[in-house]
């Protein structure tokens, strides 16, 4: 029986701090971390993790969202792991589930899950209407300052989703396609990133 760790953020910039706060006081065998995106199921330490684990281990994840970015995911994972007798502890939420769980606790998991999801998709939808605001902005900008000589620094909102699009690996002729931006401006926010 191992009391096994996983620690995941979403980017290569991003620390660990709030996590091996939390994890560090555990007595942990094993540790997977990694640095990606909880957006896809598959990521390479979690498929470890799955692998390596064996009935009557203990999984400690710092809070849910580390674990999956939606709530099938979350859902689906849990149970996973959980029907190979092997029991996972959410710190910061305080919840452990088994495969002796009762109805109640999954649904205060889902319950979490959901609200996760939509605290999310909330966050995606104020910085969409950000980009857009920002692009009609650089429009009416451009047209009443006959004046202005070269172009205006760009907003950190793009500069943001930049740098996110580089993490998930999409390419920079597709983040030129999604953000409507020169290839030149990309390519700079991005060697500025490393």
């Amino acid at each position: 029986m191992k009391n096994l760790g996983y620690k995941r953020v979403s980017s290569k910039k991003q620390k660990f701090i709030r996590q091996n706060a939390t994890l560090d006081e555990l007595k942990l065998d094993k540790i997977f971390v990694e640095k990606v995106s909880g957006k896809n199921r598959s990521r390479p330490e979690l498929e470890s993790l799955l692998a390596y684990m064996r009935e009557g281990d203990h999984i400690y994840v710092h809070s849910i969202d580390r674990l999956a970015r939606n709530a099938l995911d979350l859902l689906t994972l849990v149970k996973e792991i959980t029907q190979k007798k092997v029991s996972i502890t959410f710190v910061k939420d305080n919840m452990t589930f088994n495969n002796k769980d009762d109805s109640h606790i999954k649904l205060q998991l889902t319950m979490l899950a959901a609200f996760a999801e939509f605290e999310r998709n909330i966050a995606k939808s104020r910085q969409r209407e950000a980009i857009e605001a920002i692009l009609e902005h650089e429009k009416d900008f451009k047209r009443e300052d006959k004046t202005f000589k070269g172009k205006p620094p760009l907003h950190k909102v793009y500069i943001d989703k930049i740098r996110e699009l580089e993490d998930e690996g999409v390419t920079i002729a597709a983040t030129v396609g999604k953000l409507k931006l020169s290839r030149t401006t990309v390519w700079k926010y991005r060697r500025k990133n490393r």
